[in-house]
């Protein structure tokens, strides 16, 4: 797998996502996809705090890795968590606190079994505080050893803007990244769904591009919208898709479609291939389901994609 530098750390372009582990993937599947995704070169797991909490109210995700880590080594891989979520019961009251957040980083250290965090995500942000006072509080938590590196998920761009001028300002380090919603897919605004969700569209990128700032995209597989659409045809229901249902969907799934027949990849491999060619530097994040799934986005990268394809679906958008 090629690499990526990430403040100083090298880290495999494809980052496995954990939200199903401990959820839709038992712990036996989900330690041994972990090897195979390790034995191909990935090195980097995202999860957060509060990946299952949904389920019985306990962070199982990061509690599943922690033992991964106990069995297989605690510097097997490299950890990025989130911390920070809303309450469920009370998705307007943001918790990106200085309190709350290192109430989140020390129940998943203790889950994590492990003593620093090595990237830690705000999962999202908190616009009613100075963004010179989450990064002060973020740099607390790395000068008392408790994360390496601290990013944003789910930040817009003027935010970013700002956060680069305070870091600087500053002397802080700042954010090492950027986690917004980003696939090979045009996903249209919800009016409906979580308004604290931020999605990467042309002016972001651009931003992320000139700064040399990396992008972890997640959602990166589009929730398997042009896999699903190729394989029922006719008998697809884009209804099923209202995130993704639109002409310019339709318009990239017949590139990506001829793109697999050219290449012999799947189409989903294609598009994350797609994802990997572009100018800012994506870091796919991918929940995987199987041994199968894996294998699957593990081809993605195993190739280069036509630059001629990947101008030709226009991911930056209008």
């Amino acid at each position: 797998m090629k690499n990526i530098t990430v403040r100083g750390v090298s880290l495999g372009r494809i980052c496995m996502g954990a939200a199903d582990f401990g959820y839709k993937v038992s712990e036996n599947d989900a330690f041994r996809i972990i090897d195979i995704f390790r034995e191909n070169g990935g090195n980097l797991i995202d999860t957060a705090n509060v990946y299952c909490r949904w389920l019985d109210g306990d962070n199982g995700s990061e509690k599943l890795l922690g033992r991964y880590l106990k069995a297989r080594g605690k510097n097997c891989v490299h950890i990025a968590t989130k911390g920070g979520h809303y309450e469920f019961s009370d998705p307007t009251k943001s918790r990106v606190t200085e309190e709350d957040v290192r109430k989140d980083v020390e129940m998943s250290l203790s889950a994590l079994g492990i003593d620093t965090i090595d990237f830690y995500w705000l999962h999202r942000d908190n616009t009613s505080l100075s963004i010179e006072e989450i990064l002060y509080f973020c740099e607390k938590l790395k000068k008392e050893g408790k994360i390496l590196n601290y990013g944003g998920s789910n930040f817009t761009t003027a935010r970013m803007r700002e956060a680069k001028k305070k870091s600087e300002e500053n002397g802080f380090s700042g954010f090492f990244g950027y986690s917004n919603s980003f696939s090979a897919a045009n996903e249209n605004f919800d009016p409906a769904a979580d308004k604290t969700l931020v999605h990467a569209d042309r002016e972001q990128l651009a931003f992320l591009e000139s700064t040399e700032t990396p992008l972890f995209a997640y959602s990166a597989g589009a929730r398997g919208y042009f896999a699903k659409k190729l394989k029922d045809g006719d008998r697809f229901d884009r209804w099923r898709y209202p995130a993704f249902n639109n002409k310019e969907n339709d318009r990239r799934f017949e590139i990506l479609k001829n793109a697999a027949q050219n290449t012999g990849h799947s189409i989903s491999a294609c598009a994350m291939s797609a994802l990997l060619g572009l100018s800012v530097k994506v870091v796919p994040i991918f929940s995987v389901s199987s041994e199968e799934h894996l294998a699957e986005i593990l081809d993605g990268e195993s190739f280069v994609l036509d630059e001629n394809v990947v101008e030709s679906l226009d991911l930056y958008g209008k």
